[in-house]
């Protein structure tokens, strides 16, 4: 068995629960940063975990799991988690992150031509707003090609 390494990220902005999340590129950061994956085209590299930064119902609850400049728990690849969906699953179903910015898991689209991000195989089906164990998949990109 492939020993799982994960690799330290810190939060650059808001990240909730069960979201995927997606490495933060194109400026010298001065670290690792990551975020909330905001479409099916970015890399997804895990899914954020489902515990929130202060406990549940507190006065200081925000329902987040990491704020800018927290350290960001994460599940990655190899790992089983829930996910939050954005649109409606079946089990087996790969999924890719939702276009709305919110991280939510949603079906991979066989019929688009734009290159998505495979992230994670849905173990339970459910519908959106549901949270659903999937399988974290090592991220690769899938493009359906049209004759």
């Amino acid at each position: 068995m492939i020993p799982l390494t994960q690799i330290n990220y810190t939060a650059n902005g808001n990240v909730s629960p069960c979201r995927f999340i997606t490495p933060v590129t194109g400026s010298d950061t001065g670290g690792q940063l990551a975020i909330q994956a905001a479409d099916a085209t970015q890399l997804i590299i895990g899914v954020s975990y489902e515990a929130t930064r202060y406990p549940p119902n507190s006065a200081s609850d925000d329902g987040y799991v990491a704020i800018a400049g927290e350290m960001l728990m994460y599940h990655c690849a190899g790992m089983v988690c829930n996910l939050k969906l954005g649109g409606t699953v079946q089990p087996n179903d790969v999924l890719t992150a939702n276009s709305d910015g919110t991280g939510t898991g949603i079906k991979l689209d066989y019929t688009s031509d734009s290159v998505q991000c495979a992230a994670a195989l849905a173990i339970q089906g459910g519908v959106s707003g549901d949270f659903v164990e999937v399988y974290v998949l090592s991220p690769f990109f899938h493009r359906t090609v049209h004759a």
